[in-house]
């Protein structure tokens, strides 16, 4: 067989490599970033209603490893991208663009969570988690200590994807293959903190000793590093029913993990193994279902809101305790659960909403901005 007929057959698939690989921006990428957080979101607030399912609430929670995966492969194809058109990964100028896009918004809010905790004693947040949420290790906090109960509590995820960062760059510098190396070997070192921990735990298979730790969650960047490693700048060329029968099929593996976990009850490695596994080809069908889908698919305000993701990830938890605790001052409201669930989702994400844009347009969008200046390949311009 020519290669010519070869590379023909192939591009049935997946799309030419990208000759120019200067710049990168996927809108699409953006709506799987919201589709994430929004997930997130219906998992945090059905949690304060009643009779909400709990293969439902678990099966919204792993929406989270989706944040973790696309973290991971848009760092990846960036930091492959800057090796070949610079010849080297400038270690300096990722850490500026990380810092500048990351730290502002997350100390901002760190210090939200100290002022929360003064105002409304039953949220302190204990001194020993602040440093480790300074130090960027707070989700060890809640693995080897116990949960902080404060709404700001989901900023350990931060935490976890900044000691993704810490690791990266230098891999990548030195030689890809290290990249390749560690992210396959993020799924035997899951599965190995996968049985150490089962048994041990009294809160289930996302209980805090394993649902906050990097061991375990690695395997999502380790996920999403292998999509761009085997991608390599190419898109999947696929007719919309496969996308939609993928994106179908991703709902039924995280409904199957949730279940197999559920059942599992951290009592037996095979559950907790299998049903991490299955969240892996939840986020994989997902993911491939959006790659590449041709813009005129895919919605405006999708992307619009994905670009805002991380501040409505980092405000939504608060909105959602603040807003439920002003409906219960209702007595008619108080007494009726569904009418309460529904009223916070609604009432707390219209105010998420409007803190994310300001934060984005009024405190983050400077700090964007002097990030372009380190970006040795573009990406999302700043709005």
């Amino acid at each position: 067989m020519s290669a010519l007929t070869f590379e023909s057959r192939a591009a049935a698939t997946v799309s030419e490599p990208v000759k120019v690989r200067s710049e990168f921006y996927r809108p699409e990428l953006d709506l799987l970033r919201f589709i994430a957080f929004f997930s997130v979101f219906l998992c945090h607030g059905i949690g304060f209603a009643q009779k909400i399912p709990l293969l439902v609430r678990l099966g919204l929670q792993s929406g989270m490893c989706l944040f973790f995966t696309l973290s991971s492969y848009l760092i990846t194809e960036l930091l492959l991208r800057e090796r070949q058109k610079t010849g080297r990964v400038h270690v300096k100028a990722f850490f500026i663009r990380r810092i500048l896009r990351i730290w502002p918004l997350y100390f901002g809010c760190l210090s939200l969570a100290v002022l929360t905790g003064i105002v409304v004693r039953s949220m302190w947040f204990p001194r020993l988690a602040l440093f480790m949420y300074l130090v960027l290790i707070g989700n060890w906090y809640n693995v080897l200590i116990g949960p902080i109960h404060s709404p700001w509590q989901p900023l350990w995820s931060i935490n976890l994807e900044e000691q993704f960062y810490l690791l990266w760059p230098f891999l990548a510098r030195i030689k890809v293959a290290f990249l390749w190396m560690v992210s396959l070997a993020t799924f035997p070192v899951a599965a190995a903190a996968l049985v150490y921990w089962c048994g041990k735990v009294h809160d289930g298979p996302y209980g805090m000793p394993i649902w906050f730790n990097s061991l375990v969650q690695f395997q999502y960047f380790g996920l999403g590093a292998i999509l761009a490693l085997v991608l390599r700048g190419r898109l999947p060329k696929l007719r919309l029913p496969l996308r939609a029968a993928l994106a179908i099929s991703s709902v039924a593996f995280f409904c199957v993990a949730a279940s197999v976990l559920i059942a599992g009850d951290a009592r037996t490695p095979g559950s907790l193994i299998g049903g991490y596994l299955l969240i892996d080809c939840a986020c994989l069908a997902l993911f491939l279902s959006l790659l590449g889908l041709e813009r005129r698919f895919v919605p405006t305000w999708g992307v619009n809101l994905g670009k805002i993701s991380y501040g409505l990830y980092v405000f939504h938890n608060p909105c959602l305790t603040f807003v439920w605790l002003a409906l219960s001052r209702n007595a008619f409201i108080r007494t009726h659960h569904t009418v309460h669930g529904c009223l916070d989702l609604l009432f707390a994400f219209v105010v998420t909403y409007s803190l994310a844009k300001l934060s984005n347009q009024y405190f983050e969008a400077p700090f964007l901005r002097l990030k372009k200046r380190f970006e040795l390949v573009k990406s999302r311009p700043v709005d």
